[in-house]
């Protein structure tokens, strides 16, 4: 018997398991870019949120029509944006970069102390590194770059606890240069170390004639620098891999040649000191596909391996697991729309498991991190159908790349509920909602129209209830602040008008919820607890406010009492 009950328990408590996925919505575009695990086992992530500009100066006198112009028409940007997320997908923190200037969050590193290191650049070119206490509060917060347009886009974690800022520069030019002859807005490679007081160490820049722009960088076991970069040139655009030494001086370079248009995404250090880097190219469709090409330090390419899907896929971060298995993130397009995409390949390169994400009008992922059990946080941006904006979104999935599942924490009211009605919810009498709302949902127990009275079933039912809620209610008294008894109806009554049709419905649903209030008040297994239940139980009407809607108006359902258990704050 005691097996049973324990199998109905989980059974119970599988069954009000929701999936471990964070959506955070804003009034604009919402994204993020990276994600890392906290020591204390949350998760962190950080992109950008659009909002409107706070700081616009009404004395400010433009002497152009097109500067104020410009002024008014940027008042709306991006702002880095900072969360963190517990064991239940709720943010425990948000931090929200409001600089004069519109700014991005791509990279998000832990520091030892658990605070955070993250890099960054404004619209106007400046790059962006501050380094946070793991409370949130800034340390340190610079600008820093060239006097040309500079972006990040990736901030790299360092041994020595410092990091490497990796992005791009615009080509310096002398005003006596013909700039039409030598060419317009080109780049260098651009990096900069920092140690973790956030003091720069060197500051360089890299190029050719070309276009290059650094992407992603990593460090060898020799302290040494792996630089990937793109390199364009005309309608080709090749890889460039580059090795530094520490001090940023050049070891040797690479260029990884292909006709057409080849694409740098992620670069990693594996566990056996060679390195793995996912580009994308174009197939003979002309659809963007995956390939990830393993080197080592004397720049030899040891295996390639192409990951190809219908349509266009690109994997933008990658990570290699314990036993050298590698697990990917980005998404995939098709003629239809796109979806995130995750995948699992063995130490071989061999896809293990792929899946897709098709439920929202477009999703993209375009960070992971491995946490410390082996399940996998990603961090990303959706659009969710009928939408047209953004929203930040992080998912956690298990090894086999199925979603996590968030159980109901133990020693939780909710957990107790679910654990006390475990049999009534198994048989379709009751739900239990996570915001501690109790429905009622056998039909058997809805009123009939125009009634309030209880029938001899409800009595039957809320006789058995009633004492199983007050007395798992009651360890918990301290925390709870009411308990109330809501009445609702449908909304028909004869021939009357909308106007009088509710209040007379307001009435009816009032005495519904008051006849439940008195039976659970009256109860005589529970003289006990009345004292306490004066101090916590209530009733109200709502009409037909809140009436089921189906297609249409479900009207025996609406005729129905809940419970509501309201929290201390």
């Amino acid at each position: 018997m005691k097996h049973s009950i324990f199998l109905l328990l989980i059974f119970t408590l599988n069954l009000f398991a929701k999936p471990y996925i964070a959506i955070i919505s804003g009034p604009f575009e919402d994204v993020l870019f990276d994600i890392t695990q906290d020591y204390d086992r949350q998760i962190s992530a950080v992109g950008f949120s659009q909002n409107y500009r706070q700081d616009t100066d009404s004395n400010t006198a433009y002497t152009s029509a097109f500067d104020y112009l410009d002024s008014i028409s940027s008042n709306k940007g991006e702002q880095l944006h900072l969360i963190r997320l517990d064991s239940k997908a709720k943010i425990s923190f948000n931090f929200l970069n409001k600089l004069p200037r519109f700014n991005r969050g791509v990279s998000v590193i832990k520091s030892r102390d658990n605070g955070y290191f993250i890099g960054g650049y404004t619209q106007d070119g400046k790059l962006l590194l501050l380094r946070l206490s793991s409370g949130g509060s800034i340390i340190f917060q610079k600008q820093f770059g060239t006097k040309n347009y500079d972006r990040m886009n990736r901030l790299v974690a360092l041994r020595d606890g410092g990091v490497l800022a990796v992005g791009s520069s615009m080509t310096s030019r002398s005003r006596k240069d013909d700039r039409y002859t030598q060419g317009i807005g080109l780049n260098d490679i651009y990096l900069t170390r920092f140690n973790q007081e956030g003091n720069i160490i060197w500051s360089k820049k890299y190029g050719t004639r070309a276009d290059d722009r650094a992407i992603d960088a990593t460090e060898a076991f020799d302290g040494t620098l792996l630089i990937l970069a793109n390199t364009s040139q005309g309608s080709t655009q090749d890889i460039t891999l580059m090795r530094l030494s520490e001090e940023g001086d050049k070891i040797w370079l690479r260029r990884y040649r292909s006709k057409g248009v080849l694409n740098a995404h992620r670069l990693i250090t594996l566990r056996d000191n060679n390195f793995l880097t996912s580009i994308s190219y174009y197939d003979s469709k002309h659809a963007q596909q995956t390939r990830l090409i393993k080197f080592d330090l004397q720049k030899n390419i040891l295996q390639e391996c192409n990951i190809t899907t219908e349509g266009t896929n690109i994997l933008s971060d990658i990570k290699e697991r314990s036993n050298g298995a590698i697990v990917g993130v980005g998404h995939r397009n098709t003629r239809l729309k796109t979806e995130a995409m995750a995948i699992t390949l063995d130490n071989h390169l061999k896809p293990i498991w792929k899946r897709f994400f098709d439920n929202f009008e477009r999703s993209t992922f375009h960070a992971l991190t491995l946490l410390h059990n082996g399940d996998i946080a990603i961090a990303g941006e959706l659009i969710k159908k009928g939408a047209e904006i953004a929203d930040m979104w992080v998912i956690k999935l298990h090894r086999d790349g199925s979603t996590l599942q968030i159980s109901p924490e133990k020693g939780s009211l909710y957990y107790e509920l679910l654990k006390t009605f475990a049999k009534e919810i198994r048989d379709g009498k009751i739900s239990i909602d996570e915001d501690l709302t109790i429905k009622l949902t056998d039909t058997k127990l809805r009123f009939k129209a125009g009634k309030y009275l209880l029938t001899q079933k409800q009595f039957s039912f809320l006789h058995h209830f009633n004492k199983k809620l007050i007395t798992c209610l009651y360890p918990y008294r301290d925390k709870i602040d009411s308990l109330h008894v809501n009445g609702h109806s449908s909304s028909e009554w004869g021939s009357l008008s909308a106007e009088n049709s509710y209040l007379k419905n307001m009435k009816l649903s009032s005495k519904r919820a008051f006849e439940v209030l008195k039976f659970m008040y009256n109860d005589h297994q529970l003289k006990q607890y009345r004292k306490w239940l004066s101090t916590i139980l209530s009733s109200d009407g709502h009409s037909y406010a809140k009436r089921i809607m189906k297609k249409d108006e479900d009207r025996e359902n609406s005729r129905r009492v809940n419970f509501k258990i309201q929290m201390n704050r």
